[in-house]
């Protein structure tokens, strides 16, 4: 009797029921992370792969690796002259995506040190924080795999304009990563969060371009600017620098070069003088602003096709 009187109650409710259980089920489905598809970007590993054999990059460079963050950053080598640098970001990409293409994109180039900047399009795609931290750990183990001495850097994300609404997750992952690496040997961390950030505290609309989820120039240079400090000692190279010619106190600026002969320059000093000369920098001769009608603003410049022209404005 039980049984039949719930069946009356609950039949004219059963198709709200159902209802409630397919959009349980249907919101489950969104939110859960989509498997890996690596095989979309076959086109551009390979791409990368067919370059390096017609220009193999040094060993032990400085190697960049994310989503478009990274593959955007078209002035990464300009950012950084000091260093070489090998940039192997491939857009749309998560961190398993990194871990999975080490053996073709890292491990073939030996890198003195590793920058991954990426986790944003996980947490897009509907991995929680904890998720792509594990992510993290498992390419952390890949890369230690196969080059143990290797540093290993995360550039931590920054907010977008049109993914600000995930901003506190990938705030919440640059915390996760940046404490397990604290204090770990070889494991680094570079905290961007507030690069894009105006004074209201949201991401500044001139640092993005049209789509809003991507740096223009200025943004990446702001961000060049922010991980600068953490790049390793630059190596000397071709027997590194020694000093000649000019030494001393004073600030010294605007230096140029003669574009007909290399070892003719000039520099300016903000000690009433500017030095020229002709030995390509080994030995200097004074010539006091007022000879130049000038002051310690002047700006000197050599004629484009006669050696013997110099102007100097201020």
């Amino acid at each position: 009797i039980f049984t039949i009187i719930m069946r009356k109650v609950l039949r004219p409710y059963a198709s709200i029921l159902f209802a409630l259980c397919f959009l349980g089920v249907a919101v489950t489905a969104q939110s859960a992370p989509a498997a890996h598809d690596f095989a979309k970007w076959e086109k551009e590993i390979s791409a990368f792969e067919r370059s390096d054999r017609t220009n193999p990059p040094p060993k032990g460079a400085l190697l960049f690796i994310g989503s478009s963050n990274i593959r955007l950053w078209k002035t990464l080598a300009q950012d950084f002259p000091l260093h070489q640098v090998i940039n192997r970001g491939f857009g749309g990409s998560e961190i398993a995506g990194a871990t999975y293409y080490a053996e073709r994109l890292i491990f073939p180039h030996q890198p003195k040190e590793v920058f991954l900047r990426a986790g944003g399009n996980d947490i897009f795609n509907g991995k929680s924080p904890e998720e792509v931290f594990e992510d993290f750990k498992a390419f952390v183990a890949k890369v230690r795999s196969q080059l143990p001495d290797t540093k290993i850097t995360f550039v931590s994300l920054s907010p977008s304009i049109s993914r600000w609404a995930q901003a506190e997750k990938e705030k919440r992952l640059n915390s996760l990563i940046e404490d397990s690496v604290r204090g770990t040997k070889r494991l680094g961390y570079i905290e961007t969060f507030s690069v894009p950030l105006g004074q209201d505290g949201k991401p500044r609309q001139e640092l993005f371009e049209r789509d809003e989820l991507h740096f223009n120039r200025e943004g990446y240079r702001l961000l060049a600017e922010a991980v600068r400090p953490y790049l390793p000692k630059p190596p000397n190279r071709d027997g590194g620098w020694e000093p000649v010619g000019l030494s001393g106190g004073g600030g010294m600026f605007c230096p140029a070069i003669s574009p007909v002969d290399p070892n003719l320059m000039m520099i300016n000093c903000d000690m009433s003088a500017a030095y020229i000369s002709e030995d390509g920098g080994h030995n200097w001769s004074m010539i006091n602003h007022a000879q130049l009608h000038s002051d310690t603003r002047c700006r000197p410049a050599f004629h484009p096709t006669n050696r013997d022209i110099l102007y100097a404005s201020s």
